[in-house]
């Protein structure tokens, strides 16, 4: 089931969970624009999520997860048109991202960019698994609604 604002903790533990590099310093909390989660199975665990972000006038997508067990089923996917249109019906020009999988992106329409043209949000260049264990990718996808068709 589709949930839409989900619960910013539980997401967090899952982005963690699988994979994501989450650094809880704050500064996400108070840019949060929605979240979404979809939730399976008798207990009703999380198996896929996704946090959309505002920084500094730019959308960006600050997570987005499927368990490894759900994967290929199509809801990654799913999570990103619920961006993509969340963004549209707010009047986003663009969503930003980095992208661990950037070719899951790319099929949805997102370019790489450099870090430098990117908003000046994500932290890999300080990283230090950047270039060794981690080699994300800047993306961005120009949005496409009626304002600026």
């Amino acid at each position: 089931m589709l949930e839409k604002n989900a619960d910013h903790n539980s997401l967090k533990e899952f982005f963690i969970k699988n994979g994501l590099e989450y650094d809880d310093d704050g500064k996400v909390d108070d840019r949060i624009v929605c979240s979404w989660q979809i939730k399976e199975g008798p207990k009703q665990s999380i198996i896929a999520g996704a946090l959309l972000i505002k920084s500094k006038g730019e959308f960006i997508l600050d997570g987005i997860a499927v368990s490894q067990s759900c994967r290929r089923n199509r809801k990654g996917s799913l999570l990103l048109r619920e961006v993509i249109e969340e963004v549209r019906q707010m009047g986003g020009r663009r969503i930003y991202l980095t992208a661990k999988v950037p070719d899951f992106f790319r099929r949805a329409g997102f370019e790489t960019i450099s870090f430098q043209d990117g908003p000046d949000y994500f932290d890999c260049l300080s990283c230090p698994q950047y270039g060794k264990k981690c080699q994300p990718e800047v993306m961005v996808l120009e949005v496409k609604n009626e304002n600026n068709s």
